[in-house]
């Protein structure tokens, strides 16, 4: 059996051009393309997907994802609110069976601190099942986080500095779906899931000031007298 995780592959980033400052509203190239997949969910699937504000058709009708920005302060979350077209529907129909869904190449901007990750399982009516205990390593449960979100799921903040262009698989996977059983969400009653990333702008690392570098020449003048005296 495999570890129930949710894979936010974030130790594998790179960091690029840390003294850059993210400007602007958005830290995402909006409009741009990126993967959503998902495996048993309702059933495995690759979809090309827009990356802006609104609601889309993935896994052939199966599932509404809808995607939306939330900001605070200079921060931003972004939100991916997955839930089966047909109420009454299972997200997972063989709940025996391993789960994953997920995002490949959302497109940064800019250079960002990845900060923080949330999830839900949700219910008919698109809302949280209050869980007993979180089922990925890390996390803990907690509300909402995300401004104007709602119900209780499971989170994890963190800083991991991550360069401008596509990222990896941001997404996550329990195997088998029905360990979820074991956290208080009942997997037969899951009919959507919510995740949320939070991102920041990376800001520009202060350069030594002039006073400060004469203080470490002078130093090492005296230093070097010294020893010359010795």
């Amino acid at each position: 059996m495999k570890i129930n995780s949710l894979v936010f592959a974030s130790s594998a980033f790179l960091l690029f051009g840390l003294n850059q400052i993210a400007k602007g509203s958005d830290l995402f190239v909006i409009g741009s393309t990126f993967t959503d997949s998902g495996g048993n969910s309702p059933d495995s699937f690759s979809t090309t997907v827009t990356l802006a504000d609104g609601t889309t058709s993935p896994d052939g009708g199966s599932l509404n994802l809808t995607i939306s920005k939330v900001f605070a302060g200079g921060n931003e979350w972004l939100v991916f609110d997955y839930q089966t077209a047909t109420s009454g529907t299972q997200l997972v129909p063989s709940t025996s069976d391993d789960w994953s869904i997920g995002q490949t190449g959302l497109d940064l901007a800019v250079p960002a601190n990845f900060i923080g990750a949330f999830a839900e399982f949700l219910d008919s009516t698109g809302a949280a099942i209050t869980p007993t205990s979180a089922i990925f390593p890390g996390y803990s449960v907690m509300s909402n986080p995300v401004p104007g979100g709602a119900g209780t799921g499971e989170g994890v903040f963190f800083t991991a500095p991550v360069p401008a262009g596509p990222l990896p698989d941001l997404g996550a996977f329990i195997n088998p779906f029905d360990q979820l059983d074991g956290t208080g969400v009942t997997s037969a009653n899951v009919e959507g899931f919510y995740q949320a990333l939070e991102f920041a702008p990376i800001t520009t690392t202060p350069e030594p000031a002039p006073v400060a570098l004469l203080g470490v020449g002078l130093l090492a003048v005296g230093l070097a007298r010294r020893l010359k005296r010795a």
